[in-house]
């Protein structure tokens, strides 16, 4: 709640911020805790879809934002996957329907190859009007959750630091997502919570939530673009930002 309190602050306060929480461990750091926590996130799938239908029902909203972090990544995604399967065989238009905006998965502690199938197949990236992903290299946490389920990559750390011709063809099946890699230093416990304690990524989920901006100089997020198609955050990140007046 204060992280979202936060950002809305930056953002001028600007919108109605909303927390969705469930019961976890507070001993997420260990085996037992990590796994209680995985399965109660999956237990909360379908209150968090009941809550997204609900809220889409408000006449006075006109456009959902979704920012989820490390294991709600997944929680987000199962919700909207499914959401998404429910409206479309109805003959919806589940952006429409659930007025969603930008979807933002920070940190996600997903395995890669099971959400790259899961979000291939249906095209989830078309739902939403962006789905950003921020990854890091420094994330020590997703590694040791690549160690506790014995798992080669988890999603939060895909496309960095290595350019394999498999993980290159999983991504492939990924277009239209903005992969932004958060290359900013930080401490053990803060390489994790990356997307609100480091300033230059904070600004840039401020730019995208607050101004609507797509990535690139042009559109008003100056994000660097790499050869391979992933979008870069520097340390002095915005350094020379022009408002794109909209």
């Amino acid at each position: 709640m204060y992280v979202m309190a936060g950002l809305w602050h930056f953002m001028g306060r600007c919108g109605v911020p909303l927390v969705y929480t469930w019961p976890s461990s507070g001993s997420g750091s260990s085996l037992a805790g990590y796994d209680y926590n995985r399965e109660s996130s999956e237990f909360t799938v379908y209150h968090l879809k009941q809550f997204l239908r609900l809220l889409a029902t408000c006449p006075g909203i006109a456009k959902v934002h979704v920012i989820a972090h490390s294991r709600g990544t997944g929680t987000a995604l199962a919700a909207i996957r499914e959401l998404n399967i429910e409206i479309s065989a109805s003959g919806g238009d589940t952006r429409k329907v659930l007025k969603l905006g930008c979807v933002i998965l920070a940190a996600a502690d997903m395995e890669l190859e099971v959400s790259t199938q899961r979000v291939s197949a249906e095209r989830l990236w078309r739902v939403p009007e962006q789905m950003v992903l921020y990854v890091s290299r420094t994330d020590l946490r997703l590694r040791l959750a690549s160690f506790f389920f014995g798992s080669k990559d988890r999603l939060g750390q895909s496309h960095v630091g290595d350019r394999t011709p498999r993980r290159g063809e999983l991504l492939s099946h990924l277009p239209d997502i903005q992969f932004v890699d958060a290359r900013v230093a930080g401490s053990w416990r803060g390489s994790h919570f990356y997307f609100y304690s480091h300033p230059a990524v904070s600004s840039d989920l401020i730019l995208l939530l607050r101004d609507n901006c797509g990535p690139g100089a042009e559109n008003g997020r100056p994000l660097a673009r790499e050869e391979d198609g992933l979008w870069r955050i520097d340390m002095n990140y915005p350094a020379r930002h022009n408002p794109v007046t909209r």
